[in-house]
């Protein structure tokens, strides 16, 4: 899987930028994904003249190639720096379309002191417009990053909105994109009196509607508007419509009631007794010529640590911490015990959110293989 990544800030002059991708670059790389970076603020990119240059020539092939794109940029006066500016222009007059089409996309500005979010904002527009997606978005001051009290939490949360991201590649995931182009200024078909008119709407000020239609020119709609419209009027009237009931179980108007009669058995074994016994449920015919070590950090009621060590056909749990594991499985010991339980899969916790990994991802997907439910 190819994720190419468009960093543009000069040096030293990025407001922390360069260290929120070397956070996310990490990351996807725990998860086995190498990023191939574009630092065009290194590049010697021109103005775009209408012919364009072959160092963006092959930018923009590199990112055709890409399964996900990274949109990283300093934020200054209120939008990505200049030279990411000039570089959308050689986008723009290229296929952009071919670009970012269907393709998930995770946009970072970092700025100074404000304007990331109107930056994040010129993003989006710039991706939907090419018929992409901007799905996952970080933006941060510097004084945030900074802020040496709160590092491991910015640390966490940008991980996390990486994780995510990852998922979402995947997942091959879709979103909807405005019909509309988001680059266009919306007001440019506009009549003054149109403007005016939408002003004083904004404005809260009471205008009839049987006059907003007529001053806005409405029935000059084509065919396919107007299908819409009667679409969306028919929608809402059923919805007007509706009635619901919302009905108690009865389950639920029944008083609790405790047999004193009914045993209460405990339950015998601990999550780290269950984990400890997994290597009784180690299926060997599915693990021919596999050698890796699976390491499992449980936190909770009971935290603990424990290593899978599997050699060809023959597995071995250990208690502790291994020097160098193949992959680190770290979990919530309630959804720890769901997974080796067989209650959900190791996969699903991960793309649920609930199971964190770091190392060769590869071998997660062979953990539910290699495990047979724990009884």
């Amino acid at each position: 899987m190819k994720i190419t990544s468009l960093f543009a800030a000069m040096p030293n002059y990025d407001f922390g930028l360069s260290a929120v991708t070397k956070i996310i670059y990490d990351t996807l790389a725990e998860l086995g994904i190498t990023v191939s970076e574009n630092n065009i603020g290194l590049t010697q990119i021109p103005y775009y003249d209408g012919i364009g240059s072959k160092a963006c020539e092959d930018i923009i092939s590199s990112l055709k190639e890409s399964k996900g794109i990274i949109l990283a940029s300093a934020a200054t006066k209120y939008a990505p720096s200049a030279i990411m500016q000039t570089f959308v222009e050689h986008i723009s007059e290229k296929d952009g379309h071919g670009i970012f089409t269907n393709k998930n996309c995770l946009v970072v500005t970092v700025s100074q002191v404000t304007g990331e979010r109107l930056s994040l904002e010129y993003f989006s527009r710039l991706i939907n417009s090419f018929g992409g997606f901007d799905s996952v978005k970080i933006g941060l001051t510097q004084a945030q990053l900074r802020d040496t009290s709160k590092e491991n939490m910015v640390r966490e949360i940008i991980e996390k909105q990486v994780e995510d991201y990852y998922r979402i590649i995947c997942q091959n995931r879709t979103f909807f994109i405005p019909k509309d182009n988001l680059l266009s200024d919306p007001l440019s078909n506009l009549s003054s009196e149109q403007i005016e008119l939408l002003s004083n709407v904004e404005k809260r000020q009471k205008i009839p509607v049987t006059e907003i239609y007529e001053r806005l020119d409405l029935g000059n709609i084509n065919e396919e508007q107007e299908n819409d419209i009667k679409e969306l009027t028919r929608f809402f009237a059923k919805k007007a419509t509706e009635t619901r009931e919302i009905k108690r179980p009865a389950a639920l108007n029944q008083q609790l009631k405790l047999d004193k009669n009914s045993p209460i058995v405990a339950r015998t074994k601990t999550c780290r007794q269950l984990t400890q016994g997994l290597s009784h449920y180690f299926q060997p015919q599915l693990s021919a010529g596999l050698n890796a070590v699976i390491q499992i950090s449980v936190s909770g009621a009971e935290s603990f640590d424990g290593a899978l060590m599997i050699n060809n056909t023959e597995c071995e749990y250990v208690d502790g911490l291994h020097d160098s594991p193949d992959i680190t499985l770290l979990s919530d010991e309630r959804v720890w015990i769901d997974i080796i339980k067989g209650r959900r899969t190791a996969q699903k916790a991960f793309m649920m959110g609930q199971l964190k990994v770091r190392g060769n991802f590869v071998l997660l997907t062979r953990f539910d293989q290699l495990f047979k439910p724990v009884q």
